[in-house]
């Protein structure tokens, strides 16, 4: 492991003592993965370093942009990786899941239902269609299209607790906690608004399953905390909740949590040692990453065809692709992508333009490289029928792998 460094100190636990164990020393800042065209040129290019807590064992990045810079990408033309309804894409498969999660812990329960991080309102209203009234907040313009769309209530801003005078029976909150600089505080102030005996349900990206297989695009500047069981757990406990339900899987890591008596005043971490073992997942992730480039080298010198590449995938796993030099830039003519939001843009920082699939070239005229983790059995079949028509694609999951056509 690298050396220790001290940056800033863990969002869990609050301590100082951490080791930087990943680092790009120049990596696209701030998000969204793909832009406006004209934004790009004036992405900037930040450092961007992980690290492990010696204490907690949480995984987090030690030294993030400036949080003025963030809440003003957020405010902006923030695009979710996660296709969005509103604009004709398909829901995350992952959403119903969490649904259910969430009914079959309330039971008959129905009541005030608040959602922190509401993107596009699809969840805000599947939640008033099982009977919920719900409210939302939503600093990006996706919340107010999703106003709109789907007729719920949603408020163009941060939620910060304090704001509202009200009292809710269940707080949600998907993929927004990996952003926050000050996670237990923020929960914290949730269960002080949460009536007696109500439910809170998060989710985030699970970094486990990440980390095990190697994945490209685990990191980004926008990502504060990167959780995994334990530490996801050690935080709902820390701020007065009781587990009811933890599941993880692609789609993501949920817990569902019902308020318990007054939450603890100490850290998390500090009263007990550490569960789980990060620091042997954190050198099973860098060794698999070494892995999956030496293959992916291999398997690209096999391609016999014309020097073009056409990725299929818009978001941080081509961002890694490129800013790790997997794939010279220069020669991907072309990034696919099935989400309406993030067609007409291009990818931050490179400027390639992202396009619907429909746009791949006839086979014969280059490679297709399907650059997604979660999605990636799913890209496959999406181009079932270039491939039977003699396309050559490169796989990443679960080897790096060339498949020509049969």
């Amino acid at each position: 492991m690298p050396t220790m460094m001290n940056r800033i100190p863990c969002p869990l636990c609050g301590s100082y003592q951490h080791r930087i164990f990943w680092r790009s020393e120049s990596y696209p800042a701030i998000g969204g993965k793909v832009v406006p065209p004209e934004c790009s040129p004036r992405i900037p290019w930040l450092p961007l370093e992980l690290a492990l807590c010696d204490h907690c064992q949480h995984i987090y990045q030690s030294q993030p942009p400036d949080e003025r810079e963030l809440d003003a990408f957020y405010e902006g033309s923030y695009v979710s990786a996660n296709p969005s309804p509103a604009l004709g894409g398909t829901p995350p498969r992952g959403l119903e899941i969490f649904l259910r999660a969430i009914l079959e812990a309330t039971g008959s329960t129905r009541g005030r239902a608040m959602e922190i991080g509401a993107y596009d309102g699809y969840f805000l209203h599947r939640l008033v269609q099982e009977g919920w009234q719900a409210v939302g907040y939503e600093p990006s313009k996706m919340g107010e299209i999703g106003r709109d769309f789907f007729n719920v209530d949603i408020h163009r801003d941060f939620y910060r607790p304090g704001k509202s005078s009200e009292v809710w029976d269940l707080v949600v909150s998907r993929y927004v906690f990996e952003h926050l600089s000050s996670p237990v505080e923020m929960l914290r102030g949730v269960w002080s608004e949460l009536s007696a005996e109500g439910w809170l349900a998060l989710e985030v990206p699970d970094m486990q399953s990440r980390l095990e297989v190697g994945v490209l695009g685990c990191f980004a500047h926008e990502h504060i905390s990167y959780f995994v069981s334990s530490t996801l757990c050690s935080l709902v406990e820390a701020a007065g909740f009781t587990v009811r339900k933890l599941s993880n899987s692609r789609d993501g890591l949920m817990v569902v949590a019902q308020k318990a008596g007054r939450h603890s005043e100490t850290p998390p971490g500090r009263e007990a040692a550490p569960a789980g073992n990060n620091a042997a997942l954190v050198r099973q992730f860098l060794d698999r990453r070494e892995q999956q480039k030496s293959a992916f080298a291999r398997e690209l010198n096999l391609w016999d065809g014309p020097r073009n590449y056409y990725v299929y995938g818009g978001d941080s796993h081509t961002t890694d692709l490129l800013v790790e030099r997997w794939l010279p830039a220069s020669q991907i003519e072309m990034i696919l992508d099935d989400d309406p939001a993030k067609q007409g843009r291009v990818a931050a920082g490179f400027s390639i333009p992202v396009v619907r699939r429909d746009r791949l070239p006839p086979p014969g005229r280059g490679l297709l490289i399907l650059s997604a983790f979660g999605h990636h059995d799913k890209l496959y079949d999406n181009v079932a029928a270039w491939r039977a028509e003699g396309g050559t694609v490169m796989r990443f999951y679960p080897e790096c792998r060339l498949v020509r056509p049969e």
